[in-house]
């Protein structure tokens, strides 16, 4: 029974996430003008693909090793490691991101940035949300990533609604994606005694040994979330943004 009411409230919730996600998009169409829209779009594009690197299958890894696992120390263990090693795995993204957005318009280079980055915050985020699940707790899971959808679609569209354009809705971006990992972070650590404090913890042997069993299905989801994003990318190589923003329209 809890299992199948768990199952229930991770559905709804991903739903009502995405209708708030999609509300967003919609809202920005109408608002932003194809220019604008078309670099939303694309900075989107390249940070969901960059920051699926990160994970490279990895929360799928730790979900299932958390389970296995016989003691809460265990768990910790194997929680803050491929923490430190989603960490690890972001320096280059970051870096290139830095790059990409360097290479557009002046006036989206910022912007750019700040989405690019929001989404990778996002995504440790939603790596608290796997360890929740490994640890059976996919209730909680649900709240977090439901939380992390809504503060970006409110905080997005009030910045939309004020007039700030382009601009207020990539600070809203950026500054809904703190708020989150920060809340999460502190969520975890007065909750420790059930779950874990983040903190790094270096193991190159446990480290090499995660990495190994989450690359096959990594490089799977990586090219997968690509595969998908191959039109925006290209279109934008290949024609301007304004384009992609039709596009995306």
């Amino acid at each position: 029974m809890r299992l199948r009411h768990q199952a229930a409230i991770r559905l709804a919730a991903d739903l009502t996430g995405r209708g708030l996600s999609f509300g967003l998009a919609y809202l920005a169409q109408r608002v932003l003008g194809p220019a604008d829209y078309g670099e939303l779009t694309y900075a989107l594009a390249v940070g969901f693909v960059l920051a699926t690197l990160t994970d490279l299958g990895l929360q799928i890894t730790i979900t299932r090793e958390i389970a296995g696992q016989q003691t809460h120390a265990d768990n910790v263990h194997l929680a803050n490691a491929g923490l430190t090693l989603k960490l690890l795995l972001s320096l280059p993204v970051t870096l290139a991101l830095i790059a990409i957005s360097g290479s557009r318009s002046p006036a989206a280079q910022f912007g750019s940035l700040v989405v690019g980055l929001s989404l990778l915050l996002n995504s440790f985020v939603e790596y608290v949300g796997y360890t929740l699940r490994g640890w059976r707790r996919a209730d909680l899971e649900a709240g977090w990533l439901l939380a992390m959808r809504a503060v970006t679609a409110i905080g997005g569209g009030a910045a939309l609604a004020a007039g700030a354009g382009w601009t207020g809705l990539t600070l809203a971006y950026g500054g809904s994606a703190v708020l989150l990992l920060a809340g999460s972070f502190l969520w975890l650590k007065m909750r420790s005694d059930r779950f874990f404090a983040p903190r790094l913890s270096l193991d190159g042997g446990l480290q090499r040994r995660l990495l190994r069993a989450a690359l096959p299905l990594g490089g799977a989801i990586v090219i997968s979330i690509a595969y998908t994003r191959t039109a925006v990318l290209m279109l934008d190589v290949l024609t301007s943004p304004d384009q992609v923003g039709v596009y995306g329209v």
